[in-house]
């Protein structure tokens, strides 16, 4: 009898059926999987933990391990999480996979090979580990992720780059065919966006650089072979000239922090990029428009089935990496941000209805700070709908803020401010926050209490100023673009719009020109030269 629930059993031998057993003959194909070099042989917590963690105390920096003309990596100790885990983000800078559209479109489709590829030989097992690797491609170059639990990291990264660098893109022309379908497909349903999807999407081409457009990216597609995929490959880890930056954090001491940056650079080594060349996204400066509808941009919707329109109106309002004014500028922004969303939701869709989209938010792109406001609906063409969002800055947020006395501006900024010294919520969270911080190359490790102490400096002169100077008619440092998608509903009056629109004084852009637009203009300085830290 059991001693648990009193349930009664037998035992018994049974040498005849053992002997039996013993004797099959294994079957094909099945038998047990072999041992997984990767789980975890120990959970030991390398750190001290901090005993307290006090609301708007900040965790130390990381600190700089290494610093050539190779490698810029850091590594932070974990002290507040107790979690035996920890991460690797690796940036290798090099303008490659943004030279054109062939070029993004190789980077993608390596990236989807490399990742199925590498499953059934290598990533199945981390992740049964809980071990994760991933590659993904910016304007800055190619990011590798590598985490989880810290005791065989290193062996993990070891055995990764070891696949990554002898990862034969053509020895199955099937898989690549069969990401090449996956990304076609991508691409074609892009055309089934939302319009406030595609207008945000037709202003990052606008105003990004570099960028390619869907089309340009199905026109590279069309064309590529398994041949430019594996040639990509080549030139990327063997031609190239790099430079990496690195970010290792979690339960690791520096003893091993360092060698994982050693074994990557002894299985992937380069020549070193220099700094003169280190690639980054620009942002187009609209021109200055103190009246008028400024810079717009009009399309119609993707879809020709789409009935729904939709509107972004930005202002550039300036840049957050101008030393203090900037850091001031982007406080009064999000403080601005933040008087105004309740309001412009509450008249645009509450009692005027005019879209069950809508929404205004402070945005930083690449350090350039805007004001965004989007509709998207069929009730008005965008035209229409552009001129209510104006009437709107004039006739109600203006006064809205007139209104509000000093104590209540404060108190919005005192609340973002507290929001600001949120502590990150697990490990992953601070390593993404950290990350950030490297990849902008500001190095501002403290920059939740810096921009909490800009914004509990926020005065309400500074937000009117804000407003009537970059967003109102008359402003003198007023930056406008605005992008207008028809849907087939508004189709017909697209035409009309767009006479009213020049009439006024409007620069207009149609979308296929968006990337000559960008291309013409002035970009905002990177403000990036920072001492080191």
């Amino acid at each position: 009898v059991e001693p648990w629930y009193g349930t009664k059993f037998r035992l018994w031998a049974n040498a005849e059926d053992r002997l039996r057993w013993a004797a099959a003959p294994p079957t094909p194909g099945f038998a047990q999987p072999a041992p997984n070099r990767f789980i975890p042989r120990s959970l030991k917590l390398k750190g001290p933990r901090m005993t307290r963690v006090v609301r708007g105390q900040l965790p130390p920096a990381p600190t700089l391990r290494r610093n050539d003309s190779f490698w810029k990596v850091y590594f932070r100790q974990d002290t507040e999480y107790g979690v035996p885990r920890a991460y690797a983000c690796v940036e290798f800078l090099t303008s490659l996979p943004r030279r054109s559209a062939s070029a993004t479109v190789l980077i993608k489709l390596y990236e989807k090979v490399l990742l199925d590829g590498l499953n059934a030989p290598l990533l199945y097992d981390a992740r049964v580990a809980g071990l994760v690797f991933d590659i993904s491609s910016s304007s800055r170059g190619v990011r590798l992720f590598l985490g989880g639990y810290n005791d065989r990291l290193v062996d993990f990264v070891e055995a990764a780059m070891a696949a990554l660098v002898s990862f034969d893109v053509t020895a199955d022309v099937e898989r690549f065919e069969a990401q090449r379908d996956i990304l076609s497909r991508e691409l074609e349903s892009f055309s089934s966006q939302q319009p406030y999807q595609q207008a945000a999407y037709w202003t990052g081409l606008s105003l990004i650089t570099p960028d390619f457009s869907i089309q340009e990216l199905r026109g590279a597609l069309a064309n590529v072979t398994v041949a430019d995929v594996a040639a990509f490959a080549t030139q990327l880890w063997r031609q190239e000239r790099l430079f990496g930056q690195a970010l290792v954090q979690g339960n690791l001491d520096e003893r091993e922090a360092d060698a994982v940056i050693r074994t990557i650079d002894g299985i992937l080594p380069f020549e070193p990029l220099p700094p003169s060349e280190f690639p980054a996204a620009s942002v187009v400066q609209v021109p200055v428009a103190a009246s008028g509808p400024g810079c717009v941009l009009v399309q119609d919707a993707m879809d020709p089935a789409e009935e729904n329109s939709a509107v972004e109106l930005t202002f550039q309002l300036g840049s957050s990496r101008d030393g203090e004014r900037g850091l001031q500028l982007n406080a009064a922004a999000q403080v601005l941000g933040a008087l105004l969303r309740d309001a412009f939701y509450q008249e645009l869709r509450t009692k005027q209805q005019l879209g069950y989209i809508v929404s205004s938010l402070a945005s930083r792109t690449e350090g350039v700070v805007s004001m965004v406001f989007v509709v998207q609906g069929a009730v008005l063409e965008p035209g229409q709908v552009l001129g209510r969002v104006d009437t709107f800055l004039e006739e109600v947020a203006r006064p809205l803020l007139e209104a509000k006395t000093e104590a209540e501006v404060q108190e919005v900024a005192g609340s973002l401010a507290e929001a600001r010294l949120t502590r990150a919520q697990g490990l992953a969270e601070a390593v993404e926050r950290n990350l950030a911080e490297l990849m902008s190359r500001q190095l501002q490790w403290d920059r939740p209490r810096v921009e909490s102490d800009a914004l509990r400096r926020v005065r309400r002169a500074d937000v009117l100023a804000l407003l009537e100077r970059g967003m109102l008619a008359g402003g003198p440092e007023r930056r406008r673009f605005a992008t207008l998608v028809f849907g087939s509903k508004h189709r017909a009056a697209c035409a009309g719009a767009l006479k009213a629109l020049e009439a006024q004084g409007a620069e207009v852009v149609v979308g296929p020109a968006a990337r000559e637009f960008a291309a013409a203009r002035p970009k905002w300085p990177l403000f990036m030269e920072t001492p080191e830290k």
